[in-house]
């Protein structure tokens, strides 16, 4: 047979030191995640100081042990949920888990001193576990990054949460149906020992869920670094040369249509020389942001030079893309761009390729795509220019 105590003052431990080991290894991660790992760490050193003073049980004050002791576990569990929040960049639940702590403070003093049972003390604060453990579920599978799917880490919290809730929800039915079941706290009765030695699991478990999560997003950012260009956030060229060979090869098997457009930034150079560095930067980053909007979902966009940027358009012929591509320059040369409140004119210059048998493979494509920029130059800049006229 489990002791209550024992379990009670085992999962302080067991938190007390995962709580410390967390808040020791955050230095080690980007400053985005730390402050996640921080509020899971100060939530699970709290939890210890609840463990202890449920444990003493009799031994002190009542509003030590049952008040004070179930609100602070209750607040280290919530501060879990803000962590996993804060993963995901939302506060959703913030306000729900609050007036949650609330009710549990409410709950405990009634049940101790207007009402005194212990069954309804368990009733009342394991049906306010039930939503929590519910919201801390829903927080874990909606911790992930947009543009990517669930990763295992994330089920993984999720089901722990779900199996939590579960077992609160079976022990607020077996304390209803026996109201005198549970004369104490450390009551024998099995229900109280698997819930008991469930959360002296669940903390441990959950920990090593919730840095599985950050270790996914630190993956995850560290791929996106190494695939974009950090001034702009387009692809950089190696990584647009390994998506445009797969795209070209898929184009090829299937008989599937494949243009490219290839963009350069008209007199970019005066920028640079006559407003400095930081307003070509500040130029580039808007050319990237007017691009995206112009080619729309399913364009891959990747920076292959300064000032020059290409745009992979996977199914699109040459019609398809010379209209993006003319809504690309249009939108640059609409664009209101003043740095240092002096208007600078934008503008760029296009070509224009789609995949014909004469490509042998992608390189064949792009030069066709440079030969029509550099025609599109030669013809007066800011304009588009097809790669199907220079065969003309």
């Amino acid at each position: 047979m489990l002791d209550i105590r024992t379990l009670m003052l085992s999962t302080g431990l067991i938190t007390f030191v995962l709580g410390l080991m967390l808040l020791l290894t955050t230095r080690g991660y980007p400053a985005a995640l730390r402050k996640g790992l921080s509020l899971w760490g100060y939530g699970m050193l709290a939890q210890p100081l609840g463990w202890i003073l449920l444990s003493l049980r009799g031994q002190v004050p009542d509003w030590a042990s049952a008040v004070l002791g179930n609100a602070v576990l209750a607040s280290g569990f919530a501060t879990s949920i803000f962590a996993l929040e804060h993963l995901s960049g939302t506060r959703r639940w913030r306000n729900i888990v609050l007036v949650l702590l609330a009710a549990n403070v409410a709950v405990t003093v009634y049940t101790t001193y207007v009402q005194p049972s212990q069954a309804l003390r368990i009733i009342g604060l394991s049906l306010i576990s039930v939503f929590l453990f519910g919201i801390a579920a829903h927080a874990a599978l909606a911790a992930r990054l947009p543009s990517a799917p669930r990763a295992p880490s994330h089920w993984f919290s999720a089901i722990v949460y779900l199996i939590g809730m579960a077992l609160m929800a079976l022990r607020v039915l077996v304390h209803s149906r026996n109201l005198a079941a549970a004369e104490t706290v450390f009551s024998p009765l099995p229900i109280e020992q698997v819930s008991f030695a469930f959360f002296c699991f669940c903390n441990a478990i959950s920990c090593v869920g919730f840095m599985l999560m950050c270790n996914d997003r630190f993956n995850a950012e560290l791929a996106r670094l190494a695939a974009e260009d950090p001034l702009t956030g387009a692809y950089n060229r190696r990584t647009f040369e390994h998506l445009a060979a797969d795209a070209f090869a898929s184009a090829q098997r299937d008989s599937m249509r494949l243009a490219v457009l290839l963009i350069d930034g008209d007199h970019f150079k005066r920028i640079n020389d006559e407003h400095g560095h930081a307003a070509g930067d500040q130029a580039l980053r808007l050319y990237v942001q007017r691009f995206r909007g112009a080619l729309g979902d399913g364009a891959a966009l990747g920076r292959i030079g300064g000032e020059e940027f290409a745009a992979l358009l996977p199914d699109c012929d040459e019609g398809e893309a010379l209209r993006r591509a003319e809504s690309l320059r249009a939108a640059i040369e609409a664009s209101d761009f003043r740095p240092a409140d002096r208007v600078v004119p934008l503008r760029v210059s296009v070509g224009v390729a789609a995949l014909d048998r004469r490509d042998g493979n992608f390189e064949a494509l792009l030069q066709r795509a440079d030969a029509a920029l550099y025609a599109a130059k030669r013809a007066g800049r800011n304009r588009v220019m097809p790669a199907s006229a220079l065969a003309a």
